[in-house]
C-alpha cells in the first residue's frame, strides 16, 4: 500500500471581494466568519477577485481603487463606438441611456461595477482592502502556528500598468502590518471571454500574449486603456526580468468545448474554440527571458490556469424535466397547514426523481467525465512532459457547481447535501490526479474554491435571511432586521463549508494518501472510498460518500497491507473506528434557505414558516459493525452521509512473524453474547492444538486468560458490552491476535 504526499495547495479558497459592509469587513462584528475561515486554516487563497478583478486598483484605495471615469472607458469601447461618455451620463440609470454607448450584452455588468463604486465612496478614503486582507493572513498564520498560506494573486491587466501589478507583490510581501506569502499571479481572468475582445481588442491567444510581453495588437486603444498602461504593459518583462524580484507567473488557458464534464459554451463573438487557444498557449512553453544585467534566461511562464465549473450545460435537463416551476400550498384552510411542505424524513415523490437523477449524474462526473475531461486537457496543455522539456504546473483558481439563476429549478442543488457530496468527490479527485500516470507526478499545485463568503448559491458562507437569524439566535444588533447605523447581513455556515472542514483534515494532520485497491458494485448509486493516513501511521481516514437511502457497509481488507509499516508489518486494526459525517435525512436536506431555490419553488414557504434547517453541523459517530467478520473491520456510515471514517491501527507485528503454515482462527459468533467459539481450522499437529487466550478490553485490562482447546466454547456473559482483544499464542510459538464484539 504505497503512500504519497499530498499538494496541500490544493485545499484552498478564492476569496473575491469580501471586504465591503455586505460581506466580512474587517471589524467584530463579523469575527464568527473570520475564525471559522482561520479554523479551516486555508494552504492557499486567491485574491482580489475574478470577474471584478479587471479594475482594481488596491493599492490606490479607497476600497478596491475603482475608478468609475477609467470604467466608462472600456465599456464605452464594447459597441465599437466612442462616445466619449461623462461620469454624469453614466450615471444615469435609464436602460435607453445605457444603449447609446454600451453593447446591449455589458449594460448588467457595468451596472455591477457602478454598484461598487458607489458602495466604495462611503469609505474612509485611507480604507483600503488589501490591509484587510493582509490582517486576515496574520490571523490565520498567527492561531495556526508554523503555518503560511500560500497566496494566488489574480491581475488586473486591463487597466493598471506592469508596475502597478508588480508593486502589488511587493507589498503584500513587504508592509507594515504583517508580510505574505505570494506564490503566483494570475495574468489576467479568464482573457478569453468576450470582454477582452470588446475593450481590449484581444481576439486570440496571439493577441494577449503580444499585449502581455509589451506589443500591440492592432485594436489595442490608447483612450481606453490609458497612457499609464499604454506605456507600461510588458508585464512578463516586469515579472520575469528583474534581478531583484521574482515571482511565478499563471497563464490563463481555455475550458474545453462541449462534450465533457467541464466546459464553457462557446462565447460569442469569440473567433477561436478551446482547443486553438490551448494549443497556441502551448506552443510558448519553452519561451525564455533574459535576466537583466545576467547572462540567465528563465521560462517566462509557471503555471497555467482553468476554471472548471460545472454549471447550467451540465446538468441534462435533469431539474427542469423532472420539478414543476413551482409547487402551489393549496391546503392552507386545512387544519394542518403544513402538508404541502417538503417532506424530510421519508419518501417526496415531488422531489425524488430529480435528485435520484442528480446523483447518477454527479456518480458520472466523478467515476468517469473528471478523468476524461482532464485527458483532454492533457491533449492539449501536455501536463505529461517534464519541466525541463517545459510542462507546466496546474492551477485550478476558481471550480465549483454554478447556478447563474436562469431557472430557479437547476438552484435546488446548492447547499443542500448533494452540493457538499460533490465537492468532497471533486476535491479528492483533484488530490488523486496527481498520481495518475497519464500526467508528470504533482503537477497540479494549487486549486481555490469560488468562494468563501458572499451571496452567491455556491458560497461556503451566505447571508442568513430573518428566519435562520432568529433560528440561530442572530435577530439581534448590528445584524439586519434590527435598527442599528452599523447594521449587516449575518453569514451562516452552508453545507460547502461543513464539506470543506471536512477535508481539511488532509492539511491539518498532513496526511498521505494511500494508494489502496476497492471493489463497489458498477450499478451503485456510491463512488469508491479514499483513504489517508497519518504521518506517524496511527489511523487511517477513509473518505466517503453514501448517497443512499440505507446505510453503506465498508468492508476492510488488510491481510494485503504488509509494507505499510517499515520492516514489512501490515495493519493491525486496534480499536473501534470513529465516523466524522454530515448525516442527512435526505439528498435535498439543507442547512437553511440561502441561496437555494427549493423554498421558491414550493409556495408554503413564506415568512410564516421556518425554512428546515437540517445540517448545522458536523456529527461524530462510533462505528456499530454489522454482518459476519471482524466487527473491527466492518464499517457502517449512515444513509445520507458524507465524510470521513478515522480507523485506530498499529503495525501488526504478529503477522510478521508468523510462518507460512501457522493455522487460522476464526471466533463465532461474531459478535456474540453469552458466549464465543475459538476454532482452529486447519490445526495440522499436537502443539497447534493446544491454546492459551488473553482476552482485553478496549483499556488493555485483562479480562480473561486460560489454556483452550481446539473448538471450545468460551462464557462471555459477564464481559460489558462493547469491543474485545484476543491474543492466541499456539504451542508451535506462533501467535495470532483476533478482535470480537460483545452485544
Amino acid at each position: 500500500m504505497d503512500k504519497k504526499a499530498v499538494n496541500k495547495g490544493l485545499l484552498g479558497y478564492h476569496l473575491g471581494d469580501i471586504f465591503d459592509n455586505a460581506t466580512i469587513q474587517n471589524d467584530s462584528r463579523s469575527i464568527y466568519q473570520w475564525n471559522w475561515l482561520s479554523g479551516l486554516k486555508p494552504e492557499s487563497v486567491r485574491i482580489f477577485s475574478g470577474s471584478f478583478s479587471k479594475f482594481m486598483h488596491p493599492l490606490t484605495g479607497p476600497g478596491y481603487g475603482w475608478d468609475l471615469e477609467e470604467i466608462i472607458r472600456f465599456f464605452d469601447k464594447t459597441d465599437g463606438v466612442i462616445d466619449s461618455i461623462t461620469v454624469s451620463d453614466a450615471l444615469d440609470d435609464n436602460d435607453d441611456s445605457l444603449a447609446v454607448w454600451i453593447d446591449d450584452g455589458e449594460w448588467e455588468n457595468f451596472k455591477k461595477y457602478r454598484t461598487k463604486w458607489l458602495a466604495q465612496n462611503d469609505l474612509d478614503s485611507t480604507h483600503r482592502y488589501i490591509d484587510d486582507f493582509i490582517t486576515m493572513i496574520k490571523k490565520i498564520e498567527t492561531e495556526n502556528p508554523g503555518h503560511t498560506v500560500k497566496i494566488i494573486v489574480c491581475l488586473n491587466l486591463m487597466s493598471a500598468s506592469a508596475t502597478e501589478c508588480v508593486d502589488i507583490v511587493k507589498y503584500l510581501r513587504s508592509n507594515p502590518i504583517h508580510n505574505c506569502t505570494v506564490a503566483y499571479v494570475e495574468m489576467g481572468n479568464e482573457m478569453y471571454f468576450d470582454f477582452s475582445e470588446k475593450m481590449l481588442g484581444s481576439y486570440n491567444f496571439d493577441d494577449y500574449w503580444e499585449y502581455i510581453n509589451g506589443g500591440y495588437p492592432d485594436s489595442l486603444s490608447n483612450y481606453v486603456v490609458g497612457d499609464s498602461v499604454w506605456n507600461n504593459h510588458n508585464y512578463i518583462a516586469k515579472f520575469k526580468a528583474d534581478p531583484t524580484f521574482n515571482c511565478k507567473v499563471a497563464i490563463p488557458a481555455r475550458n474545453l468545448g462541449a462534450g465533457f464534464a467541464f466546459f464553457t459554451p462557446e462565447e460569442v463573438g469569440l473567433i477561436d474554440g478551446a482547443s486553438d487557444w490551448n494549443d497556441s498557449l502551448a506552443t510558448h512553453y519553452t519561451d525564455v527571458i533574459l535576466v537583466a544585467g545576467t547572462a540567465t534566461y528563465v521560462k517566462k511562464f509557471e503555471g497555467v490556469v482553468i476554471h472548471p465549473y460545472y454549471d447550467d450545460s451540465n446538468w441534462k435537463g435533469i431539474p427542469d424535466s423532472t420539478l414543476e416551476a413551482s409547487y402551489p400550498c393549496i391546503n392552507l384552510a386545512d387544519a394542518d397547514s403544513t402538508n404541502d411542505e417538503w417532506t424530510y424524513g421519508l419518501f417526496d415523490d415531488r422531489l425524488e426523481w430529480a435528485f435520484d437523477s442528480i446523483t447518477y449524474n454527479y456518480r458520472g462526473l466523478i467515476r468517469n467525465g473528471f478523468i476524461e475531461s482532464y485527458n483532454e486537457h492533457n491533449n492539449h496543455l501536455k501536463f505529461y512532459l517534464s519541466v525541463a522539456a517545459g510542462g507546466k504546473e496546474l492551477l485550478t483558481t476558481e471550480y465549483n457547481y454554478k447556478y447563474d439563476g436562469t431557472d430557479e429549478r437547476i438552484g435546488i442543488y446548492s447547499q443542500a447535501f448533494m452540493h457538499g457530496y460533490l465537492l468532497q468527490e471533486w476535491i479528492l479527485k483533484n488530490i488523486k490526479l496527481n498520481f495518475n500516470t497519464n500526467f508528470r507526478a504533482n503537477f497540479f499545485t494549487f486549486a481555490t474554491l469560488q468562494n468563501f463568503a458572499g451571496a452567491s448559491a455556491t458560497c461556503l458562507i451566505t447571508p442568513a435571511n430573518a428566519r435562520e437569524r432568529s433560528f440561530l439566535g442572530k435577530d439581534i444588533a448590528p445584524y439586519e432586521g434590527v435598527a442599528d447605523s452599523l447594521k449587516r447581513e449575518y453569514h451562516m455556515k452552508r453545507t460547502p463549508y461543513y464539506a470543506l472542514e471536512l477535508l481539511s483534515e488532509i492539511s491539518k494532520n498532513n496526511l498521505k494518501y494511500v494508494q489502496a485497491n476497492s471493489k463497489i458494485f458498477i450499478a451503485s448509486y456510491n463512488v469508491q472510498p479514499t483513504i489517508f493516513t497519518n504521518p506517524a501511521k496511527t489511523f487511517l481516514y477513509i473518505y466517503f460518500t453514501n448517497v443512499r437511502d440505507t446505510p453503506q457497509r465498508i468492508i476492510l481488507n488488510t491481510s494485503t497491507s504488509g509494507g505499510f509499516y517499515t520492516g514489512g508489518a501490515g495493519i493491525l486494526i486496534t480499536d473501534t473506528a470513529t465516523i466524522y459525517c454530515i448525516d442527512a435525512k435526505k439528498t435535498y436536506s439543507t442547512s437553511g434557505k440561502g441561496n437555494n431555490t427549493l423554498f421558491d419553488l414550493n409556495q408554503c414557504y413564506d415568512d410564516s414558516i421556518l425554512f428546515p434547517i437540517e445540517i448545522l453541523q458536523i456529527d461524530t459517530l462510533q462505528n456499530i459493525p454489522s454482518g459476519s467478520g471482524d466487527p473491527l473491520k466492518s464499517l457502517v456510515v449512515p444513509a445520507y452521509s458524507f465524510g470521513f471514517i478515522k480507523v485506530p491501527i498499529s503495525p501488526d507485528n504478529f503477522r510478521v512473524s508468523m510462518e507460512i503454515n501457522t493455522p487460522e482462527v476464526i471466533i463465532y459468533p461474531n459478535p456474540a453474547s453469552d458466549f464465543i467459539t475459538i476454532a482452529c481450522l486447519a490445526c495440522a499437529g499436537e502443539n497447534d492444538l493446544n491454546m492459551n487466550i488473553n482476552i482485553t478490553n478496549i483499556a488493555g485490562e485483562v479480562c480473561l486468560s486460560k489454556p483452550i482447546s481446539n473448538g471450545e466454547r468460551i462464557n462471555t456473559a459477564n464481559l460489558s458490552v462493547g469491543v474485545y482483544q484476543i491474543n492466541i499464542n499456539f504451542g508451535n510459538g506462533t501467535k495470532q491476535v483476533k478482535q470480537f464484539v460483545k452485544q
